[in-house]
């Protein structure tokens, strides 16, 4: 039998090891009607939540869709944006 014992929130799990996790969880979840609000709950406080707020506080996808985005702050944290040039400008 292989176990898993910690896996990174973005690493990847051979299917077949996958398939025998929810087999399993299915078994064992089988008698406790409840384990989908709790599941909900928890992940309501998960980081991925956190990080996909914006998303989530839409009140519809088209809202979401059709917000104005900042490219340069989704992508600079304030006070990481350093300019520079890597050709020589032609104005020179």
């Amino acid at each position: 039998m292989i176990r898993i014992t910690v896996v990174d929130p973005t690493g990847e799990v051979p299917y077949h090891l996958v398939q025998q996790f929810w087999k399993s969880a299915d078994r064992e979840l089988a008698d406790d009607p409840s384990w989908g609000e709790r599941a909900g709950a928890f992940s309501i406080e998960s980081l991925g939540v956190q990080l996909y707020r914006g998303i989530l506080l839409r009140r519809s996808p088209g809202e979401f869709l059709t917000q104005s985005v900042s490219l340069f702050q989704l992508c600079y944290r304030p006070g990481d944006g350093d300019a520079f040039c890597n050709w020589e400008p032609r104005w020179r």
